[in-house]
């Protein structure tokens, strides 16, 4: 039997980059990564460093998903199960949504 039948899949968007199908396998790594960034957002601090590793992560994610991902066609319509924010994404929107299990529920 096919593997990619056996296989479950998540639909990810990146808000302006479309959207995803990805494996669990994937959704764990990007988790990871999530928690990660929850982490390094929970101490408040708003400097450069900061900013640098944030956007460092959120690009190690992107480039998982595009990597990893089947891409979606525009012209399909698909209820997303994970929405992942765009690069221009600032420190204070950040902390609102990367806290607690952050972007994607620990039950992937």
């Amino acid at each position: 039997m096919n593997n990619e039948i056996e296989r479950e899949f998540k639909t990810v968007r990146i808000l302006g980059g479309g959207q995803f199908k990805i494996d669990l396998d994937t959704v764990k790594e990007i988790n990871q990564i999530d928690n990660e960034m929850v982490s390094l957002l929970q101490n408040n601090e708003n400097n450069e460093t900061v900013k640098k590793e944030f956007d460092e992560k959120i690009r190690k994610i992107y480039d998982k998903i595009n990597e990893k991902g089947i891409k979606i066609e525009f012209k399909e319509i698909t209820a997303s199960d994970i929405i992942i924010p765009g690069l221009d994404i600032d420190l204070k929107k950040a902390r609102e949504l990367f806290k607690g299990e952050g972007i994607i529920d620990d039950l992937y």
